[in-house]
């Protein structure tokens, strides 16, 4: 049983280099091989262990609702992750990500290129850390969670379900479920769609 991934776009072309001999691609539609990697309908899958390449929290809690098999995970071999770290299934940890000791981490998780996860975090399910992020140790982050490129969250503070934290912001205040913080320092603005509305 070898590892599908799920998503023909631009995050599945980041990590095809992670790519295992054996993998797949799944799309709804199928369609011609990427880079040599058969490219299937999701209908037709072979029972094989499912990472979910959309950085969208929403559709990718979609998609993980829709698969009947299991999940895998995807490791960088230059990613680094603490040995007393917990990271539940359908992982994607890009080049040089940094998940330190002591954090948790839950389901669908992914750390994109030089995202660093600081100390005794809790992360919850289908978070998504942009290139460069930054949590620093002791933060809670919540379900369906994004968080943009280049952002640094301060240590300690807490950013609820479904909120949005844009590239480069600084936050230094706690983060309400479904609100978008942006800028520098960070300003909160509105309610987010849930990512388990649909």
């Amino acid at each position: 049983m070898g590892i599908g991934i799920f998503g023909a776009g631009g995050f599945t072309r980041q990590i095809i280099d992670m790519l295992p001999g054996d993998a797949v691609i799944l799309t709804d539609d199928g369609g011609a091989d990427l880079h040599g990697i058969p490219v299937l309908r999701f209908d037709d899958a072979p029972d094989c262990d499912l990472v979910i390449a959309i950085s969208d929290p929403t559709l990718r809690r979609q998609v993980a609702l829709r698969w009947r098999h299991g999940f895998g995970s995807l490791v960088a071999t230059t990613a680094e992750v603490s040995q007393f770290a917990s990271i539940g299934e359908g992982a994607i940890l890009c080049r040089q990500a940094i998940i330190e000791s002591d954090v948790t981490i839950g389901r669908h998780f992914h750390a994109n290129i030089g995202a660093r996860i600081g100390h005794e975090c809790r992360i919850g399910d289908f978070v998504t850390v942009g290139p460069g992020a930054m949590i620093c140790g002791r933060c809670t982050i919540g379900d369906g969670v994004m968080i943009g490129a280049g952002a640094i969250i301060h240590q300690g503070l807490t950013v609820g379900d479904n909120a949005m934290v844009g590239m480069g912001a600084i936050l230094n205040k706690d983060v309400p479920a479904a609100t978008s913080a942006i800028g520098r320092p960070a300003r909160l603005f509105g309610q987010r769609e849930r990512a388990d509305a649909t």
